[in-house]
């Protein structure tokens, strides 16, 4: 729990900055990318096992599509609650 909001806090001000330097459009569409590559990320692993192959990468790829996806999420999110601002 504290691990999340050690990681909240620090990405909510670099979206912030990040918002008012380039725009919502661009950032929603950074973020969009991410979130396809977190959910790519997540299904690889599921699918090398399924062939038998690169069986000792795919924990790794997990772990890092679960640490993408929502991480891309926030920050859409947040884009998305500053806009109605």
């Amino acid at each position: 729990m504290i691990s999340m909001v050690v990681v909240q806090v620090p990405m909510t001000a670099l979206g912030v900055q990040m918002l008012d330097k380039s725009g919502r459009r661009p950032l929603l569409l950074v973020s969009a990318a991410g979130t396809c590559l977190g959910c790519l990320l997540i299904r690889l692993p599921f699918f090398l096992q399924v062939l038998q192959q690169w069986k000792e990468g795919t924990p790794i790829l997990s772990i890092v599509g679960v640490l993408v996806k929502p991480m891309n999420q926030f920050i859409r999110q947040l884009f998305i609650s500053f806009s109605h601002i």
